[in-house]
């Protein structure tokens, strides 16, 4: 799904903070830690067999990649919608990529 141009799906944006703020704050449909995992260990883990650059991804570690989203626990949401499909999402404070802001 494309997640930059004139329609986009508001989701290609905030599907993270969705879960986050929408379905662990809100909706209490699973906890903060199992939505993380979801999001960065468990992908990883699929990936790392089939490609080795992804060996380092979904933990925080030395010698690990350093792709880290500081965010507000009781904050973060998605602010997309299917008007503004490239809105930010509120309660995130720093991405960093590769160790490096972004």
């Amino acid at each position: 799904m494309p997640i930059t141009g004139a329609k986009v799906h508001p989701r290609g944006q905030g599907t993270f903070s969705r879960v986050l703020g929408h379905y662990v704050r809100e909706e209490k449909a699973l906890d903060l830690m199992t939505a993380l995992r979801k999001m960065t260990l468990m992908p990883r883990s699929g990936w790392k067999s089939a490609r080795p650059l992804f060996k380092d991804k979904g933990r925080i570690r030395v010698g690990a990649d350093a792709d880290i989203t500081v965010f507000d626990a009781n904050r973060v949401i998605d602010k997309a919608t299917y008007e503004n499909p490239l809105e930010y999402s509120e309660g995130i404070q720093f991405v960093l990529v590769n160790g490096a802001p972004s």
